[in-house]
């Protein structure tokens, strides 16, 4: 019975759902609240809003989430493409539709946990993968460097393709756990990592019309648990300024939250 109000999905798929609530100006009513899952388990991780659009971004296990995978990507089938994948949903203004749904994923578990938008529309996405197969596209990683990985992926406006998706891990276990986008559309990504060197190793000179960088919180490069700040950018044709963003001008780099 949780209180909807003009929803685009009215009652619960089953098992957990995730909802996404606008309030009125004043607090006092719903302007919208809908449901939004399958018939498993889902789970909002971050949302972002541009122009009263909500950009939603979680993890689902429902085979029937409402979404389509990505174009140029694994799959066909609508919903989740290997145990837990990714999701990403933008709502009409009135909550009532999808502008678009899209998920992401490999074979694997795949898990979402943060989403930035920059003012273009474009989403920005941080999380971890155990997919051997995870989609890539212009990835200064290609290939999936340990257990799990950390992973940070750009989609296009209207949300249908990946400008960039890349895997960023070293031989142990890494995590994405915050990002945020720059005003030349660069992004700053925290990593936790078991091998800092050996990340920013992987992801040195790549052969891609990406770029990125890696630079340790702590100033240096340790063996042991350590955290990174990892700056991706592409360097498309359309970006006018083609150069190395400046880490330390990271205003947030902590994941977005939603319920």
């Amino acid at each position: 019975d949780f209180p909807m109000a003009n929803p685009l999905q009215g009652s619960g798929g089953g098992g957990d759902d995730a909802f996404v609530a606008k309030l009125a100006k004043n607090g006092q009513r719903l302007a919208y609240s809908t449901y939004l899952g399958g018939s498993s388990r889902d789970r909002a991780m971050g949302i972002a809003v541009l122009k009263g659009r909500a950009y939603v971004a979680g993890n689902t296990n429902s085979t029937d989430f409402p979404a389509n995978p990505l174009k140029g990507t694994r799959g066909k089938r609508r919903g989740p493409i290997g145990g837990v994948d990714v999701f990403v949903s933008k709502l009409a203004q009135d909550g009532q539709e999808f502008v678009y749904s899209t998920s992401l994923g490999g074979s694997g578990n795949d898990r979402v946990e943060g989403l930035d938008v920059d003012p273009k529309g474009q989403v920005y996405l941080i999380g971890s993968t155990r997919s051997v197969d995870f989609p890539t596209e212009n990835p200064v990683q290609g290939t999936v460097g340990g257990g799990q990985d950390a992973f940070v992926a750009k989609l296009t406006e209207d949300g249908q393709r990946p400008v960039y998706s890349t895997y960023l891990g070293g031989p142990g276990d890494d995590r994405g756990q915050g990002l945020d986008v720059g005003r030349e559309e660069q992004l700053y990504a925290t990593v936790t990592t078991t091998d800092s060197e050996a990340v920013a190793d992987s992801i040195a000179n790549p052969d891609t019309d990406t770029d990125a960088e890696a630079m340790p919180v702590g100033g240096q490069f340790e063996s042991g648990n350590d955290s990174l700040i990892v700056t991706v950018q592409d360097l498309a044709p359309d970006i006018a300024v083609q150069k190395k963003a400046d880490p330390t001008s990271c205003r947030r780099c902590g994941a977005n939250s939603a319920s």
